[in-house]
């Protein structure tokens, strides 16, 4: 039996759902890394932009946990097409 990817038709290439998390999550972490910068270096933070800081941290953390949910349930998506074609 071919595996994922090898023309089985179950790959990255055939779940776009899978490519766009993983394409989210890293978006999200990308965000957050440079808000998380910017906050470190703290001299030259504005004192007044910090809560939107701290926002724009919360909301790359909730991007993250949405896309992970993606990348599960595009994993539980494959593991049942391939339960249906063994």
């Amino acid at each position: 039996m071919a595996g994922i990817g090898s023309g089985s038709g179950i790959g990255i290439s055939t779940v776009p759902a899978l490519a766009s998390a993983v394409s989210g999550i890293r978006a999200a972490q990308s965000g957050l890394d440079r808000t998380a910068a910017r906050i470190a270096r703290g001299g030259d933070v504005d004192p007044g932009k910090l809560p939107a800081d701290i926002v724009e941290m919360k909301q790359a953390t909730y991007a993250v946990r949405a896309n992970v949910a993606v990348v599960k349930t595009a994993d539980e998506i494959a593991q049942a097409t391939l339960d249906l074609l063994a």
